[in-house]
């Protein structure tokens, strides 16, 4: 799975320390079945979980140093993944296949 950093920059590696992704009001969630793969929102915490749908285990995380108070997510037919800004008002696009 991959991630982007602050930089906007993808990596990869997978999440092990759980204890560091509690929700604080996660507002939204996106699926990608193909991908098997629940994009949460996690407004308060200002980044975009990626939960594996057969582990319900987080995999990565999705933040950018613009992003603040992520509140609408949704995908596309070509795999991009759209975030909303309350904050910025910026729409935020991930390339995730």
């Amino acid at each position: 799975m991959r991630a982007v950093g602050a930089a906007g920059v993808l990596t990869s590696g997978e999440v092990t320390d759980e204890t560091e992704y509690q929700l604080s009001q996660p507002i939204r969630a996106a699926v990608s079945e193909s991908q098997g793969v629940m994009y949460v929102a996690d407004f308060k915490n200002d980044r975009v979980l990626v939960v594996s749908l057969a582990s319900m285990s987080v995999q990565c995380v999705l933040t950018a140093g613009t992003m603040r108070r992520p509140y609408r997510i949704c995908m596309d037919d070509n795999g991009l993944l759209y975030v909303g800004s309350w904050e910025t008002g910026q729409v935020l696009v991930y390339n995730i296949c």
